[in-house]
């Protein structure tokens, strides 16, 4: 994206990572080059779910759709896609949890990523809520609760 951006001069600030202005008519190649680029993740996490039924990490597919969904204009077309449906089939299939906090703690926690965060909570919020995630909300509880409360939960999932 990097590249693209200085090469296309997409400097603006809709792409909120990168600081890129991505016009509607490179809206599907841009979901294009994400989706390519997650699909060792998606293999990987597939072999490893496979070995040891759990995969834990910083950041799951929930958060490319969240990305995906907060960084496009048009998104009707996005969400319609096959590669989105893909990306939605895991995320479903893998049920990844969904780590969170109010909104004031979580701007609190980096002040620096406040834009970032009123835009992409409401997405997490309804898919978590649509996909029925099992969702951990870190400022209503102390760390050891919330670990117990995910160790609980991957138990109750390995048995069923």
């Amino acid at each position: 994206m990097t590249f693209l951006k200085r090469a296309l001069k997409l400097y603006g600030y809709n792409l909120h990572y990168y600081k890129v202005h991505i016009p509607k008519k490179l809206e599907k190649f841009w979901f294009f080059i994400e989706f390519i680029s997650v699909i060792p993740l998606i293999l990987v996490y597939y072999h490893l779910y496979r070995i040891w039924q759990i995969v834990i990490s910083e950041r799951s597919l929930l958060d490319l759709i969240v990305w995906i969904c907060g960084g496009l204009n048009e998104r009707k077309s996005i969400v319609k896609s096959f590669m989105f449906k893909v990306l939605l089939t895991f995320v479903m299939k893998y049920k990844p949890i969904h780590i969170t906090a109010n909104i004031n703690d979580l701007i609190k926690r980096k002040p620096h990523e406040k834009d970032l965060i009123l835009s992409l909570l409401p997405y997490y919020e309804a898919f978590s809520k649509i996909l029925n995630l099992k969702v951990i909300d870190t400022s209503k509880y102390n760390l050891s609760y919330c670990l117990t409360s995910i160790l609980d939960y991957i138990r109750i999932q390995r048995i069923h």
